[in-house]
């Protein structure tokens, strides 16, 4: 926690956020998401294709996928800082956008996690 009104924080090794940011509840939650799951941004940003070895579903893989959702349907373009290339399990997810919940997918990363089966 940092003692300042300016928005943002960081994941890794350990979870840094702004505590004195009317975000800073859902900055932490966030940066927690990285810290303690491992788990990685899904937003984008960069215009180009992600690199071969990013290129595939963003999270834990088409397996888990496949029960997150039992319609048919292709999953959401844009993970990972990129914006083509990697995918998303579902349009929003609180790694990709504060004040939203976890998918399914980051929600069983954090079971696993916690249960002592991490991935």
């Amino acid at each position: 926690m940092v003692n300042s009104p300016r928005d943002g924080g960081c994941g890794g090794a350990r979870a840094v956020y702004s505590a004195g940011n009317a975000s800073a509840t859902e900055v932490a939650i966030h940066e927690l998401g990285h810290s303690l799951a491992l788990l990685a941004d899904e937003y984008g940003g960069d215009p180009s294709c992600a690199p071969a070895r990013d290129q595939r579903l963003h999270g834990l893989g088409q397996r888990q996928l496949a029960g997150v959702d039992r319609r048919p349907r292709a999953p959401w373009e844009g993970a990972k800082y990129y914006n083509e290339c990697i995918y998303r399990p579902v349009d929003v997810c609180e790694m990709r956008a504060l004040n939203n919940e976890f998918c399914p997918v980051c929600t069983q990363q954090w079971a696993l996690t916690f249960f002592g089966h991490p991935t």
